[in-house]
């Protein structure tokens, strides 16, 4: 804790220097992508993953990677922090691997779909009725 000017035997001033984290040093920040399902850092040894929720933004994703990794009491305890801008995680560690899985995307049934699985569906009704 830093005392104000006029905290009592305060004899001078103090002052504060804040550098920007580097948002594009692949060795402290990593970049999700929109289909990530999970990501897995290592920093220091420890390693910290995280899952996606069903219909969490990519945003709120990034944010949950920050909070796990300031969660942790060794990476906390050597002062290594982590923060979301947007789609980017940025730490003040470094990140000594990342695992990204993606999620498979759910194909779509068109229209010509459906109608071939309902056709499908009913022959195979028909065959059975037809055996009894």
């Amino acid at each position: 804790m830093l005392g104000g000017n006029a905290a009592a035997g305060a004899g001078s001033n103090y002052s504060v220097f804040a550098l920007p984290l580097p948002t594009s040093d692949p060795g402290q920040a990593l970049t999700i992508p929109e289909n990530a399902a999970t990501v897995s850092i290592e920093i220091l040894g420890v390693v910290v993953m995280v899952t996606r929720q069903p219909g969490q933004s990519t945003e709120d994703f990034t944010q949950a990677l920050a909070n796990a990794v300031n969660a942790n009491s060794t990476l906390a305890a050597a002062r290594i922090f982590g923060l979301a801008s947007g789609t980017t995680f940025v730490t003040t560690g470094t990140i000594d691997d990342s695992t990204i899985t993606v999620a498979t995307p759910v194909p779509s049934l068109t229209t010509w779909g459906v109608v071939a699985l309902l056709l499908v569906l009913s022959t195979f009704a028909l065959r059975r009725a037809s055996l009894r």
